[in-house]
């Protein structure tokens, strides 16, 4: 089973450990509590633990393991003679010139203050046998791995999200670590940035809208996000030798961002590597949201070998709590992270708390089979600084179960697990990236290509022609620009996208490579098909892997009025490609988690059976594994 952990806060409250009772009714293992710095810590190495005794009795009677959250830095918990030492650094913001109330990640001088804590608590709750596991906040305004983004209480220092690396030491590693990374070649990166710096020490932190270009941009948040890893890593080897065998998680949050400089996939690795885990704090009520805010965290912790949990950062209703109880399941969570008001109300459990105590016993630690990969768009985020980019994977899960990939992934060999990739709202990779996508597939993967003409990152802003070549390009190959009729060409093997005719397009591109099947065309202007010129969708096999391209991306029935791009079409689309993948002629199977139905009802396949969830209003009648079965509305269901 899952450890499921309840945190009150800093303290339980006063109530002689009626609420620890009401915790273990829940079915808590553990309870969370933050640990108060500034209160125990009175002077350098001078600790006073008795605020916590009571907590610890009250634990005790009821069998609960502690979960001590152990955050350094953060100004709510922080000493102040810590931050009065003489030479400790604060964030400084590249937007004001203005220092936090934060100290630097850039300033070792706080590293003996974090080791020096972190020792102590391991030996003042250790010895009484009470800790089940232990969270660490490295930075930021809350405790976790990631920069300031929203001031700890308004006022109380300056704080905003934004680029927190404008003190000097800070200025001094990105100086070092561009002449590293570029090898001392100046004219190098000032032909890659599109630059005429004169020496690398004229280099200064900038913000999006100041960057020289794109470029510029994506590798100054690869150094920023680098240096926010190597200080997580520095974090978990130090807690490491502090608490011996106790389960240590990673605390990070937010949407990978540019400017919270986390790097999921990366911190999930250093936590393997350190025999850890990590925990993501974003999710909501939303299953779907959840999934997509919470997979790329899971699925690299799965592949590196990190445990992983969830926790909420914003209210969970009932309906959120089943929603939360899936997500976690079908990640392969070894932890359930709440807060007490989803499931406790005026002293007693109310309707989310007895949703925990029906569906529990779906937490268990479960290795899901997700065959099917989709590129998370980061050098987008990263550049264009917005999440719209999720709106077509959070739809592609109302489709099937898949995992997140980003470019760290890939280049350490992530995609032999799997046998489908999808790409689609993806404009940047870099070539590395590209040339291990092209490996994969000519080794026998199936590329999905939705819309897409990468480009190098490294290179140029034009389509790759490695990219090009994949998908069949030749050099004739045009972009035929129009608004323009899709032609169906085998409607039996695509059911779901001739449902939705009539279908238009934006582009078309021919003449295609003579190994090229085309799957839907064009028709002219008086509704005639137009052979042979250009297609708007087609696949290709490519040595032992395949390559399915769609570019059409119109739908009038789409709810937005006029010609207004959709989901809808695409994922007709790709229903039908999974769902006739032998039929085609495709090297691999169709999942066993596809919904073309897209009815709020959502797979998850294990080794032992499926787990279904159906997040919609009513009843839902589901047939999977040869079985057809009835899920009732907001409820799980093990097939």
């Amino acid at each position: 089973m899952m450890d499921i952990t309840i945190c009150p806060g800093f303290h339980l409250p006063d109530d002689g450990g009626r609420t620890a009772a009401l915790y273990r009714e829940l079915g808590a293992t553990s309870v969370q509590l933050y640990i108060d710095w500034k209160a125990v810590e009175l002077a350098p190495g001078e600790y006073d633990w008795s605020p916590y005794e009571r907590d610890l009795e009250m634990l005790e009677r009821a069998g609960l393991k502690l979960g001590p959250f152990v955050i350094c830095g953060s100004w709510y918990v922080t000493p102040q003679f810590v931050r009065d030492e003489p030479g400790m650094l604060m964030y400084r913001c590249v937007e004001h010139d203005r220092d936090s109330a934060i100290p630097s990640l850039w300033c070792r001088q706080i590293r003996p203050h974090i080791e020096r804590f972190l020792h102590a608590v391991a030996d003042h709750f250790g010895r009484r046998g009470i800790l089940g596991y232990v969270i660490l906040g490295p930075t930021g305004d809350y405790g976790e791995a990631l920069y300031p983004v929203v001031g700890n209480w308004p006022g109380a220092y300056h704080g905003h999200p934004g680029h927190w690396c404008n003190d000097q030491l800070a200025i001094a590693d990105l100086q070092r670590w561009l002449a590293q990374h570029y090898n001392d070649n100046l004219d190098l990166l000032n032909r890659s940035w599109q630059t005429s710096y004169r020496t690398f020490d004229e280099i200064a932190p900038f913000t999006r809208s100041n960057a020289p270009s794109p470029r510029a941009y994506v590798e100054q948040i690869r150094w920023y996000r680098e240096a926010m890893t190597e200080f997580s890593d520095f974090w978990l080897e130090a807690a490491r030798r502090a608490f011996k065998d106790t389960p240590i998680y990673l605390c990070t949050g937010g949407l990978m961002l540019p400017e919270h400089g986390a790097d999921f996939s990366a911190q999930a690795r250093i936590a393997a590597d350190r025999g850890a885990g990590i925990r993501i704090t974003n999710e909501s009520s939303d299953y779907v949201l959840n999934f997509m805010l919470t997979r790329l965290v899971d699925s690299a912790a799965r592949g590196y070998g990190a445990f992983v949990a969830h926790e909420p950062a914003a209210i969970v209703t009932p309906k959120g709590v089943v929603g939360r109880i899936f997500n976690a399941t079908s990640a392969g969570c070894s932890q359930f992270f709440s807060y007490p008001n989803a499931y406790i109300e005026a002293g007693e459990i109310n309707a989310g708390g007895e949703v925990l105590k029906k569906l529990r016993t779906h937490l268990k630690k479960r290795e899901p089979i997700v065959p099917v990969a989709v590129i998370y768009p980061d050098n987008e985020r990263v550049i264009h600084g917005e999440t719209s980019f999720d709106a077509f994977h959070m739809a592609l899960r109302d489709l099937v179960d898949f995992d997140l990939v980003d470019e760290n992934m890939i280049h350490d060999g992530f995609l032999k697990r799997y046998n489908y990739l999808v790409v689609a709202g993806i404009e940047w990779l870099r070539g590395r990236t590209l040339e291990a996508i092209d490996a994969w597939v000519r080794g026998g993967g199936v590329l999905l290509n939705v819309n897409c003409l990468v480009a190098d990152l490294e290179v140029t802003d034009q389509p790759a022609a490695m990219w090009r070549t994949l998908l069949g390009f030749v050099p004739e190959t045009d972009q035929h620009y129009a608004i323009v009729e899709q032609d169906i060409l085998d409607t039996k093997a695509l059911p779901h996208t001739h449902s939705l005719a009539p279908l238009w397009a934006t582009s078309a591109y021919g003449p295609l490579a003579p190994e090229c099947h085309p799957l839907i065309g064009i028709r002219r202007g008086d509704r005639t098909p137009a052979a042979g010129r250009a297609f708007i969708a087609w696949w290709r096999t490519v040595e032992q892997g395949a390559t399915v391209s769609y570019f059409g991306n119109i739908d009038p029935r789409s709810g937005h009025g006029g010609w207004a791009t959709s989901n809808s079409a695409a994922l007709a689309f790709l229903a039908d490609i999974f769902q006739g993948a032998q039929v085609l002629g495709l090297p691999t199977l169709a999942p066993t988690t596809l919904r073309p139905q897209q009815n709020q009802v959502y797979l998850t396949q294990f080794a032992d059976g499926m787990l279904a969830i159906n997040f919609a209003d009513q009843l839902a009648t589901i047939n999977a594994d040869g079985r057809t079965i009835q899920v009732d509305a907001a409820a799980i269901e093990a097939i």
